[in-house]
């Protein structure tokens, strides 16, 4: 995968280091078309956004809770109409199911007041 992003590899473009500047290779003829390289770096860029933080809750307490073993982050996320929270805790966290309950109940009778 390196290889059909890094435009040096595909020979492309090189490097000139008196200019500080890119510049299209005349000697070497390129590995892939530049076509193919544009498609592949189209897709490979559309995999890197990650569909959960589009839709960020924005919440006051975002980030303020943390496992006390751990140390993981609780974050809050929608589940039919209600806010959870939920934390990615090592699996050989004790506290992975009774921290997120206990958490939450705190948060919401913080809520409440």
């Amino acid at each position: 995968m390196q290889i059909l992003v890094n435009l040096v590899l595909i020979l492309l473009f090189l490097y000139h280091p008196n200019d500080g500047a890119w510049v299209k290779s005349i000697s070497h003829e390129a590995i892939i078309s530049k076509e193919i390289y544009d498609k592949v770096k189209q897709a490979l860029d559309s995999r890197r956004k990650s569909k959960h933080y589009n839709n960020k809750l924005i919440i006051s307490y975002r980030g303020i809770f943390t496992c006390g073993i751990c140390g993981r982050i609780y974050t809050p996320y929608n589940r039919k109409n209600h806010i959870y929270l939920g934390a990615r805790c090592d699996k050989s966290c004790p506290n992975k199911k009774r921290m997120s309950q206990y958490g939450f109940w705190k948060i919401k009778s913080v809520n409440n007041l």
